[in-house]
């Protein structure tokens, strides 16, 4: 990641299958029920289970706010999620958010949470990390 970042940091907790795709760079849009902050530049990818490690980050393009439906419409070839799962996802909100992933980047070796230190848990959704925080897992 080079230079420690200068603000917080966002920790998300993502399925494997769309962490996966977003390292890869088939996933260019991560899709979500609220809104991350806007000092928010990085994004630290936590697979969820089976796997539980924070396996790559990734540089925020852009939030977007809009409906289920046109967020749908806008971005469904970038977000790597079939639309039946989408739909549900979303299924009792109006408002939907897209992260726009402007790079990636995959850990050399993945990190546990306890890594991290400060008590941190895998979020439910997200979480803010300060910048010392994050440096922990990329230095680990």
């Amino acid at each position: 990641m080079g230079a420690q970042p200068a603000g917080r940091i966002a920790l998300l907790s993502i399925k494997p299958a769309y962490a996966e795709a977003i390292l890869a760079g088939r996933k260019t849009i991560e899709f979500r029920r609220s809104r991350i902050a806007a000092d928010i530049d990085i994004v630290l990818v936590y697979a969820t289970q089976p796997v539980g490690q924070v396996v790559g980050w990734f540089q925020v393009a852009s939030v977007i706010e809009s409906t289920p439906g046109k967020l749908w419409r806008d971005y469904s070839d970038q977000g790597g999620i079939d639309r039946h799962a989408y739909l549900d996802y979303f299924s009792d909100t109006r408002k939907a958010f897209g992260i726009l992933v402007r790079s990636a980047t995959r850990l050399k070796v993945p990190a546990r949470l306890d890594q991290i230190g400060l008590g941190v848990r895998p979020p439910q959704s997200f979480k803010y990390l300060a910048p010392d925080a994050a440096a922990a897992v990329l230095a680990a």
